[in-house]
């Protein structure tokens, strides 16, 4: 928009960082910085309206800062970089702070604390169907609430656990899942563990001997729950650290130097070129398979690893490329 209506492109930017999380915000304190994924005239019920496409549930790929940057090529205005420097800089400081599960620099996709995310006591909620009336194949549900056509209302990280390790259900929906699908911007994409029954059964037969609950556990993402030092739920993280989020992130880091240093702010410019160039050889380090020559996301296996030296957890080659 910029090249045409250089004002109407700023203004666009401004309306979105109205709504940008601060931090005295009276339902999602734990956000503030966040820019939410959706915001209309009718806000959602919390907000105090009716509207249903309003959502808080997830953030977006941080592109703001390019954005931002794209705007002041074509006008040089240096006036909008000192006005949206700061909050880009909240924005960035959100993703290290509530979606850095293992705090190793290498950030995750994941989901706000929300009614369709968590019980009220801050647990991970979910949802799963066992349409067969075996009790010892399934996990212990004594603490869900049944539903029409076998579906279970549950939650809890422990059965969660439990129910995923176990695999033999018929289907499962965790709200969690959905919030981090769409913070990536790929809504229903099978590296998020969205995949069909016939998908999943075609791909049974080929590596499994068609044991779907063997399969499924090689597509079904989990999730942690996040937490700040008081033990408080902050949000959720997929168990997978993301190559193009991680890149968007390096990218942002060395756009913010260039802020700086339009702002004549040398120790700022300096420290975000630095995290730059850190980022940038961590993902060539740890994302990058050798042997097909691609960029792949890495699952977090061990959630105690948290060096910010060296690769942990498991590369996914088998998807995701």
């Amino acid at each position: 928009m910029a090249n045409f209506n250089p004002s109407l492109a700023k203004n666009n930017i401004r309306a979105m960082f109205d709504y940008q999380i601060k931090v005295d915000d009276p339902l999602r304190v734990e956000d503030h910085g966040m820019i939410t994924d959706a915001v209309f005239y009718n806000k959602d019920k919390p907000r105090g309206g009716d509207g249903g496409n309003w959502n808080e549930r997830n953030s977006k790929p941080p592109l703001a800062s390019w954005a931002i940057w794209q705007v002041y090529l074509k006008t040089q205005d240096i006036n909008f970089i000192a006005e949206m420097f700061p909050k880009l800089e909240q924005y960035h400081q959100w993703w290290y702070r509530n979606r850095d599960h293992n705090q190793n620099g290498l950030v995750e996709y994941g989901a706000t604390k929300h009614r369709l995310h968590n019980d009220e006591n801050g647990n991970i909620s979910f949802k799963v169907q066992y349409k067969h009336d075996n009790k010892s194949q399934m996990a212990d549900l004594s603490s869900c609430s049944m539903k029409n056509d076998h579906w279970y209302d549950c939650s809890g990280m422990e059965l969660y656990q439990q129910v995923l390790s176990n695999g033999n259900y018929d289907d499962i929906d965790i709200g969690a899942q959905h919030g981090a699908a769409w913070e990536s911007g790929m809504d229903n994409a099978a590296r998020f563990g969205f995949i069909t029954p016939t998908q999943l059964s075609h791909y049974a037969k080929q590596n499994y001997q068609g044991k779907i609950e063997q399969a499924r556990k090689d597509w079904q993402v989990m999730f942690f729950e996040n937490r700040n030092t008081a033990g408080e739920l902050v949000g959720f993280s997929i168990n997978q650290e993301s190559v193009e989020l991680n890149t968007y992130l390096a990218q942002e880091k060395q756009l913010l130097a260039n802020m700086a240093d339009l702002l004549n702010k040398p120790a700022e410019a300096q420290k975000y070129l630095q995290a730059s160039k850190v980022l940038t050889a961590r993902i060539n380090q740890c994302f990058y398979d050798d042997e097909t020559g691609f960029y792949y996301n890495r699952a977090i296996i061990d959630t105690t690893e948290n060096s910010q030296h060296k690769c942990t957890g498991k590369l996914l080659i088998e998807r995701g490329r």
